[in-house]
């Protein structure tokens, strides 16, 4: 069987057939070689999906930004539980935006608490282990390698963070983007991607910039993405503003993902002034470069070696499950 991986340069997914096919989702029922399998959630399930991940082989934890919520269901799409509620207590969450793995243990961001809970799984529910507090003002984002702990958020003029059990700062990397008008609040702003072979890819949401080290903090590569249109700010007075694009549209990232072949998949949100957006994939090889492919596809929440999950919020927020057939 193929990788998942290696289907993603040659799909190509025309969303007004799709569409009409699979009413009332925009979603295809077939993505290339991949077929959906199954839906998770119903229309009233969601209310602003952030993450996926596969917690065990036959469980997939859904993290409900909107909701303050991480549901988990089978890999058949049946509900098995619900944790958390909004709120700044103990165990609460507040504008929570990212999950990780660790030691068995499912992390999450909760970034409107700056912190970062600890979940165990036990007879089908989630519940806490442990808390830690994160010393940065504002967190953008988080992942895992091993069991170390790598934090996205401008913090002494520094971007990445790894953080020891009690929250600590191990060690500080990576520099604010040297195009970053605002003195690296944008440069803060971005996607924090771990792959299992100890890569780490730093991609700015609105600077064209993407970043690869080590966990030891070392760049190993670094780059444009090719084809991205940049938002433009004029500074003139102190005071930050937008220019207009000559293009007529702007790019921004929408997705980022270390796919299992030990690529960077990266989706772009092309968002103009008159028109709905849609995404443009690039992906990243860090010894043979850029390629482009042709493709057009739902907002990837999770590519593994035998899933993938899709993410489509209108008409409604939607999950489905696709896999190789």
């Amino acid at each position: 069987m193929r990788s998942l991986s290696l289907l993603l340069v040659a799909i190509t997914v025309h969303a007004p057939a799709a569409a009409a096919q699979d009413s009332p989702s925009t979603l295809p029922n077939r993505i290339g070689s991949l077929v959906h399998v199954q839906t998770i959630g119903t229309s009233e399930s969601f209310g602003q999906v952030t993450d996926v991940s596969e917690i065990r082989t036959d469980t997939f934890a859904v993290l409900d930004a909107m909701n303050s919520s991480i549901v988990l269901y089978t890999a058949d799409g049946a509900f098995v539980s619900e944790y958390g509620s909004r709120g700044n207590g103990p165990g609460e969450l507040f504008a929570p935006i990212g999950l990780a793995l660790r030691r068995g243990e499912l992390l999450v961001l909760d970034r409107g608490n700056v912190r970062i809970l600890s979940l165990g799984l036990v007879d089908g529910a989630l519940s806490v282990r442990g808390e830690t507090p994160l010393r940065l003002p504002s967190p953008q984002g988080f992942c895992t390698v091993d069991d170390r702990l790598f934090v996205l958020g401008l913090r002494e003029d520094r971007l990445i963070h790894e953080l020891d059990s009690s929250g600590q700062v191990v060690r500080s990397f990576g520099d604010p983007l040297s195009n970053d008008p605002s003195g690296g609040r944008l440069s803060a702003a971005g996607k924090l991607v771990c792959s299992p072979t100890g890569r780490l890819a730093y991609v700015a949401r609105t600077l064209n910039r993407v970043i690869v080290f080590n966990t030891e903090g070392e760049e190993l590569w670094q780059s444009p993405i090719p084809g991205y249109v940049e938002q433009t700010y004029s500074t003139e007075g102190g005071v930050m503003r937008p220019l207009r694009p000559e293009a007529g549209f702007v790019h921004r990232i929408a997705t980022a993902h270390w796919l299992p072949d030990d690529r960077l998949f990266i989706q772009l949100d092309r968002s103009t002034a008159s028109a709905s957006p849609f995404l443009e994939s690039r992906m990243l090889d860090v010894v043979e470069g850029w390629t482009t492919p042709d493709s057009r596809w739902p907002v990837a929440l999770l590519v593994g070696r035998s899933v993938a999950v899709f993410y489509e919020e209108a008409p409604f927020p939607l999950i489905k499950m696709y896999r190789e057939r």
